[in-house]
């Protein structure tokens, strides 16, 4: 077999698990076989690390159909081009995961922010659920002093329903205030859309107290409430009636 030409070989279009592969041996000055299974393992492990590539840029390798795991050098990404979009993988404390030169978008295909949480169907667009990690579930900030534009902007466009919030803060088992604001300049200021509605609603519960933000008063009917405020340290209450003024 050894001095068999490759012209006299019938070619095969596919090799099976039982077919053995002729290879000269140069060391030896013969021709031997390696079966199919050992010329895998040959073709999956590179002779030097970080030296060979798999396709090249006019040569593509088309699909890859994996069960298991694609594990990448720190620093490594995957994606369009080294100047293009891509995912890169960071090994540090705790891991990084980096999007690159690209917009993300999840759920339908639209959207220019940088993040874009559209959902395709009836699911919540976002959830952050901190569970007992003593963090911020989010922090927004701009480095740009001379921004322009809304920090952070919330469009409701729902009509049909009371209930359709803008934003709901919902803190009822916390022992700090639900929303606390921080400003060197107005702390909030409201302009009116085109809809006639109130800027606040507040609704009492029929279990509140005086302790309440917004609760029954003790010396009061039924149908009087009040709002309580903080100035420096003091608690303050702003009576609220649904009877006339006179």
């Amino acid at each position: 077999m050894a001095n068999t030409k490759t012209s006299n070989l019938n070619a095969l279009s596919s090799i099976d698990a039982g077919d053995l592969i002729p290879v000269v041996d140069t060391s030896a000055s013969e021709t031997k076989y390696i079966t199919r299974a050992n010329l895998a393992i040959d073709l999956a492990i590179p002779p030097a690390d970080d030296t060979h590539d798999h396709g090249s840029a006019a040569l593509n390798w088309r699909h890859y159909f994996m069960s298991g795991n694609f594990t990448v050098d720190s620093a490594s990404w995957i994606g369009l081009g080294a100047a293009e979009g891509r995912i890169a993988f960071v090994d540090d404390t705790p891991d990084i995961i980096r999007f690159r030169d690209c917009i993300a978008r999840f759920g339908a295909n639209s959207g220019t922010y940088m993040i874009n949480v559209t959902p395709s169907s009836a699911i919540a667009g976002l959830q952050i659920a901190m569970a007992t990690i003593n963090e911020r579930a989010l922090s927004v900030s701009n480095a740009d002093a001379s921004h322009t534009v809304a920090l952070v902007k919330f469009i409701q466009n729902e009509t049909n329903s009371a209930t359709a919030y803008g934003l709901h803060v919902d803190s009822e088992n916390a022992a700090g205030p639900a929303v606390m604001i921080e400003a060197a300049n107005t702390s909030i200021e409201m302009a009116q859309g085109v809809q006639d509605m109130p800027f606040f609603n507040f609704t009492a519960t029929a279990d509140g107290d005086t302790t309440s933000a917004i609760s029954t008063l003790t010396t009061s009917g039924a149908t009087t409430h009040h709002v309580q405020v903080d100035i420096n340290g003091v608690k303050a209450w702003i009576a609220v009636s649904t009877n006339v003024p006179s």
